[in-house]
């Protein structure tokens, strides 16, 4: 019973876990690609030092808290990059924020037009009745499909609303002619009407757009329907929840050394010396479940 009540308190730990030996092998670990892994924000946290420019910029445009944020006094330096995290914490923060706050920045036109990134309806609704609607990085917005519906001649361009995940973007533009579109876009939208798309157009896709399209994670269905033209170095990379019994019925077709790219790197991980750090950097997977999957061993080892 201690346990289990236990395993409850930890899925509302912070992940900002010490693990030696990650803490011991950090130069081994690629930083730039960590970047990309919201769930990586305690190991960058503890690096900052050692990243670019750019490569902090991403880290903003994925952090997962907005206390970073709040902490280094961010929101404002860097609004173009924060307007753009996908992060429900770090929108609920900016919503606050920019309404509260509006009175200061309503004169900056660079504010005005980044808000129009944030994926949120309350912050959509604020920008329409304050009349801060652009029309052109509203596009790009997958909240504001109910603005799109009736407005998308304001919009006028394929490729910003090939970005849009909402299904009033994705009718648009799968209307047109698919030699107007960018399919590279296309592999990465998560919509599923814009994958059933993709599945009825196949015979377009070449070797770029498959290796894209396997990283997709609403895609599951076409990897089992097209098999033989998906890149399974980047299939292992996919975060579909399903993705794991999928790699396991075709083991055969794996090099060995790409399960670090999998959800199987967590249980390998405390197993085996030789561990391709490079591909452990890249894993969101791992990020995501390391920290507390080795808490809960621990708590076993304890209670059991």
């Amino acid at each position: 019973m201690i346990l289990e009540i236990l395993k409850i308190i930890c899925e509302y730990v912070e992940e900002d876990i010490k693990i030696k030996r990650i803490e011991d092998n950090i130069d081994k670990l690629n930083l730039k690609k960590m970047c990309y892994i919201n769930d990586c924000y305690y190991i960058i946290e503890r690096n900052i030092e050692r990243l670019n420019i750019y490569d902090y910029n991403i880290f903003l445009k994925n952090c997962k808290y907005p206390y970073i944020i709040e902490r280094e006094k961010l929101l404002y330096k860097y609004f173009h990059i924060i307007c753009e995290n996908k992060n429900k914490k770090v929108i609920e923060y900016l919503e606050k924020n920019i309404i509260d706050n509006y009175e200061d920045i309503k004169y900056i036109e660079i504010f005005k037009l980044n808000m129009n990134r944030i994926e949120s309806k309350t912050i959509i609704r604020f920008l329409e009745k304050n009349k801060l609607i652009s029309w052109y990085n509203l596009g790009f917005n997958s909240e504001a499909g109910y603005l799109l519906k009736n407005n998308i001649n304001m919009i006028n361009n394929n490729m910003i609303l090939q970005y849009n995940e909402s299904d009033e973007a994705v009718n648009y533009y799968t209307s047109k002619d698919i030699c107007e579109l960018s399919l590279n876009i296309l592999c990465e939208n998560k919509n599923k009407k814009n994958i059933e798309y993709l599945d009825k157009n196949s015979k377009f896709l070449y070797r770029k757009q498959w290796k894209i399209l396997s990283k997709n994670p609403s895609a599951l269905d076409i990897f089992r329907k097209y098999i033989k033209y998906i890149d399974w170095t980047t299939v292992c990379q996919n975060t579909n929840p399903n993705i794991n019994l999928f790699i396991f019925e075709n083991l055969d077709k794996i090099h060995i050394e790409e399960l670090w790219l999998t959800s199987y790197a967590v249980y390998l991980f405390d197993k085996y010396e030789d561990i391709n750090w490079e591909y452990i950097s890249n894993n969101k997977k791992f990020w995501e479940i390391y920290p507390k999957y080795k808490l809960l061993n621990e708590l076993e080892n304890i209670f059991n």
